[in-house]
């Protein structure tokens, strides 16, 4: 076995992607913020295994590379978390195996014909010369880019994106807005950005979320989860009873979107 430690001052509400979640009871006293992060060697593979001040004993499975974390308790010895990884071997493999399965849409060439999603709708890329402002129209079904003649494939993914992050936005902000007010929190910042392996973020010090720009590609309902998702971590930190019971409050159909928001179809987690 091979064991790193370092430590993590702050803690965040994190929304991961598309992974998978096992949860196993476990009483533990709750310590301090601070996390303490170890990485142990299991079946061939380095499992990153956070302590930190909660209950549950957290399995997660990420796509698409099928990596795995664990979130334990802080005090649990790493034989009993070896001991647990052992005893869901076959499961752990399992749905490495389907995460593997999951589709994933060819790397972008910004070419005209290319098909490109937004808010879960299919739309053919159509590349239009311009001498005036560039600029990006959506229509029912088809996204329009309009830029200089020559135009590189770089600067076409950068103005592409940039409106990605910009719709977004301006769908997110009154999204929050009203779903603020109606949880009745305040959190004081939206920032929208590429994540790699998280839907969304908060920052519980701070009372800002931030959101990936990928959601953009999502139907509304589930950039809608995430929101949820993130605000309610401004009552609960961590993902515990607690949190999903309020999520189950706030938004009775979570477990339904966090499925779909995830690829999956045989009932799999966050």
């Amino acid at each position: 076995m091979t064991l790193f430690l370092s430590r993590q001052s702050h803690c965040f509400g994190k929304l991961f992607i598309g992974e998978v979640v096992y949860y196993r009871g476990r009483l533990a006293s709750l310590g301090k913020v601070a996390h303490t992060v170890a990485q142990i060697e299991f079946n061939g593979q380095t499992v990153e295994v956070t302590f930190k001040p909660i209950k549950n004993l957290n399995l997660k499975v990420s796509h698409p590379d099928g990596q795995v974390q664990v979130s334990a308790p802080r005090g649990m010895r790493l034989q009993t978390i070896e001991q647990f990884l052992a005893q869901k071997k076959p499961w752990i493999e399992k749905h490495q195996a389907r995460l593997k399965l999951l589709p994933t849409r060819p790397q972008a060439t910004y070419q005209s014909g290319e098909m490109h999603t937004v808010w879960g709708q299919d739309h053919r890329l159509e590349i239009a010369p311009i001498t005036g402002r560039q600029h990006v129209e959506c229509g029912p079904s088809c996204l329009t880019l309009r830029v200089r003649p020559g135009a590189s494939q770089d600067h076409k993914k950068q103005l592409l994106e940039a409106w990605y992050r910009q719709t977004l936005r301006d769908v997110a902000t009154p999204m929050m807005a009203q779903w603020a007010q109606h949880m009745q929190v305040s959190p004081k910042g939206l920032f929208v950005q590429r994540m790699r392996t998280r839907w969304g973020s908060c920052n519980t010090r701070r009372h800002t979320i931030r959101l990936n720009t990928d959601l953009v590609h999502k139907p509304q309902e589930l950039l809608e989860y995430v929101v949820v998702h993130e605000l309610v971590h401004l009552f609960e930190r961590y993902h515990n009873d607690r949190f999903y019971q309020l999520m189950s409050q706030f938004l009775p159909d979570w477990k339904q979107k966090r499925l779909r928001l995830n690829g999956s179809r045989d009932g799999l987690a966050v």
